[in-house]
């Protein structure tokens, strides 16, 4: 995560560098929050909600400190597109498409898990990489239109590459081992990062994100 900020920082177009110092922080910050021991009740869970939750509470902080992105910038208060549901329904469609392919057969997971994958990953992954990371590479790349709807540029690359990265390496309290398979979550990180910009908020992405989550889980 580290990588793609300093890259940003060589092309900014940001006033001032305070953002570069704020957004760093968040590299180390879910790190320790996703591979610290869980404190108090969270040890009776089988999923990391601790983890999950600081790492949310930290980026909204950084945001609240950090003036130079602004909550509807990062999607959280921009107001949905027109014509926005096409690509929920198409995002949809492609993703109950592929888990009837590869099972079809719903397995329906535990209540601990079906909470945790209908709320956490969206939340944490979505305001960070479409959210943040997404606005932080919009303004020091800028993008080029490619339609009358989106447009496309590093940024879309750059947060899909990402978030492929942050599924290949898994952070435990025993070390980061690393699953190259799950790169394939780039190609899941492009399709969301269409649906960020074609509704012109977060929060369909983040639903959308943790219906994936669902139907891996099930199938």
């Amino acid at each position: 995560m580290a990588l793609p900020l300093l890259v940003a920082l060589a092309f900014t177009r940001f006033r001032g560098l305070d953002w570069i110092a704020w957004f760093a922080c968040l590299c180390p910050l879910t790190n320790a929050a996703l591979s610290s021991p869980a404190l108090g009740p969270f040890r009776d869970f089988d999923w990391n909600w601790q983890g999950k939750l600081v790492s949310i509470l930290a980026t909204l902080a950084l945001l609240f400190a950090c003036r130079s992105l602004s909550f509807e910038e990062v999607g959280l208060t921009s107001r949905l597109k027109p014509g926005w549901w096409k690509a929920v329904v198409a995002f949809l469609v492609v993703a109950v498409g592929l888990w009837a392919r590869r099972s079809g057969v719903l397995h329906w997971p535990d209540e601990e898990t079906f909470a945790y994958q209908a709320t956490m990953p969206g939340l944490d992954e979505e305001i960070l990489v479409r959210g943040v990371f997404l606005a932080i590479f919009t303004r020091a790349f800028g993008q080029w239109r490619t339609g009358r709807t989106i447009s496309f540029g590093w940024p879309a690359v750059l947060t899909s590459l990402m978030f492929g990265f942050l599924h290949v390496a898994g952070v435990s309290s025993a070390g980061v081992e690393f699953y190259w398979s799950q790169m394939t979550a780039a190609g899941v990180g492009l399709a969301l990062w269409y649906v960020r910009e074609r509704t012109g908020s977060v929060w369909p992405a983040v639903v959308l994100h943790n219906v994936y989550n669902l139907l891996v889980t099930a199938g």
